[in-house]
Order: structure tokens, then C-alpha cells, then sequence
């Protein structure tokens, strides 16, 4: 497949049609028909289905469109990089956080990023787990700050560690379990779990210890602002992270636990992609996260 194919099937995609595409490229449709086809041929497959509402990948042409759309970042990104050399501070980043990430790393980071990259556009989203890592091989995210992936996760990664903390159970300030701890009365307790289902629940190592079995969560979310909502006033639990605790404590009416327990620790890290090439404005928004970072270990 010849290099002038990928906008094409990039834009073909995107598009849904073959006209639509032709009027994005300023090509006639016929040409690009043409243009498919060589491309196809090349290739030794069908790219698209094509019907009278439009077109659709096949399944070999699905791998070749998330091929293209890779390269098509790379070039794009290629474009931000050399700017940047020269002098020019636009681009995009986006980056994938844990609720941890955005409330004690990122606000200092952007706003230390915002006066040296002024026209460089950040795009922030929440996300865990594996959800966030297949955005970064998508090429959708450029880092993702939360906690460590899993070792069977990491194949095509870069993890930095950044922070570790510990864990603290949260729930309402006039909840019945600040004074009914017991393994067994919080065992009946609903729970809440600050993200995706698939997610193992830290709050499980409390009863796993103690041969029982875990709560299921009602209720999973990347929201901190929806669990810390449906936490106050009632007596609903969930696990946060202990250096995050005091912060959310200021402005919502939640108290902790004192349990006699030692939650495992959580790695907080900053994660890339280890075959990818960050530009520069990339280069120093990982120096700010890893900075910001360490003035939380040593204040």
C-alpha cells in the first residue's frame, strides 16, 4: 500500500461515503473510486463494503483503517513537533486521568503548561484501567495518569511511577457505620466504586483477608463528583485514596472509617506509549506531571 493511500482511506472512513470523502479531498468521486482500488489491489483485500447508503470496513479493511489513523497522528504529529522546534506552540494533548490525578497532579501542571504552551490545546478526560491504556494504543490519548497497569497490560508501555498512596474508607459524616465497623455489618453495606465495573475493588482485600466474600458495587464510576454526590449524607462506603481524602473532605460531608487494616498501596504512574516519540510540548508536560508529583512525596 502506497503512502498516498492513507489519507485517502482515512478520509473514506471518517466520511461513511465515498462522495463524502470525494468533497473533503477535492476529488471527483470516480478518481477516488479509482484511487480505492489501486489501494485494494495493493493490498490484496477489500477495504470497504460498498453499498447504496454508504461504505463499511471489512474485517481485514477495520485493521487497515486503525493502520492509517495511526499514521495519519504520526504525520499530524510530526507537523506539532517540528512547529514547536521552530518556535510555534500549537498542537494537542490528550490525556487520560484518575480522579487521584485530576484533583492533586494536573491543575498545577495546566496551569504551568497553559504559560508556556498557550495555543497548545489540552483535552482531559476521566478513565481507568484497561479502557484508558487501549486510548493510548489507539493513539487517542497521549498519557494516562492514574494508577500502574497491570503487568499483563504494559506490553507496549512506558509506566513512570509518580506518587504511591494508601487507601482510606470513605462514606456519609452521619453514617451508621462510623461506629458499626465490624467485617460482617459492612459486608451487607452498599458499596461504591470509583471506576469501570471490570475493575477489581480495592475495598475486596478487607474481606478477602478475612476469608469472606466481597460486596458487589452498586453503582461504578470515573465520576469522583457522581460517587462523592451519592456518598454524602448516607451510608453508602467506598475506597479513596488516602492522599486524596483531606481534599475531598473541605467541600463534602463524608468521614472516614478506622479500620484495622493495611489496604495494599496504589502506584500512581504516567503512562505512554513506548514506541511513540512525544513532541515537545509532550516532552514538558511530562516533566510537569513527574515534577508536581514529587512535591507531593516531599511537600
Amino acid at each position: 500500500m502506497q503512502a498516498k493511500h492513507v489519507e485517502l482511506v482515512t478520509a473514506i472512513a471518517e466520511a461513511g461515503s465515498l462522495g463524502a470523502a470525494a468533497l473533503r479531498l477535492n476529488k471527483s468521486q470516480p478518481a477516488l473510486s479509482k484511487a480505492l482500488q489501486a489501494a485494494e489491489r495493493d493490498l490484496g483485500c477489500q477495504i470497504f463494503h460498498r453499498g447504496p447508503h454508504g461504505v463499511v470496513p471489512t474485517v481485514e479493511g477495520e485493521r487497515v483503517v486503525d493502520r492509517c489513523r495511526l499514521i495519519s497522528r504520526d504525520l499530524a504529529l510530526l507537523d506539532e513537533d517540528i512547529a514547536q522546534m521552530q518556535g510555534g506552540v500549537h498542537g494537542t494533548l490528550n490525556v487520560v486521568v484518575s480522579p487521584f490525578a485530576a484533583v492533586k497532579i494536573l491543575p498545577p501542571v495546566l496551569t504551568r503548561f497553559a504559560r508556556r504552551f498557550p495555543s497548545v490545546q489540552v483535552q482531559v478526560v476521566g478513565g481507568h484501567s484497561s479502557r484508558a491504556y487501549q486510548m493510548l494504543r489507539a493513539r487517542r490519548a497521549d498519557f494516562v495518569i492514574g494508577p500502574a497497569p497491570e503487568p499483563e497490560t504494559t506490553v507496549g508501555l512506558r509506566a513512570r511511577h509518580l506518587v504511591s498512596t494508601s487507601i482510606t474508607i470513605v462514606t456519609g459524616d452521619g453514617s451508621r457505620y462510623l461506629t458499626q465497623t465490624s467485617p460482617e455489618a459492612l459486608q451487607q453495606a452498599q458499596w461504591l466504586l470509583i471506576g469501570p465495573r471490570e475493575r477489581r475493588a480495592t475495598f475486596a482485600a478487607y474481606f478477602e483477608a478475612r476469608g469472606m466474600q466481597a460486596p458487589t458495587p452498586i453503582l461504578c464510576s470515573d465520576s469522583i463528583l457522581t460517587i462523592l454526590s451519592m456518598l454524602e449524607g448516607t451510608d453508602l462506603l467506598c475506597s479513596f485514596p488516602t492522599l486524596l481524602v483531606r481534599d475531598v473532605a473541605r467541600r463534602w460531608q463524608i468521614a472516614t472509617l478506622d479500620l484495622d487494616f493495611d489496604f495494599p498501596e496504589i502506584s500512581i504512574s504516567l503512562t505512554s506509549e513506548l514506541a511513540r516519540v512525544p513532541t515537545m510540548a509532550g516532552l514538558a508536560f511530562e516533566d510537569l506531571v513527574i515534577e508536581e508529583a514529587a512535591r507531593l512525596v516531599n511537600p
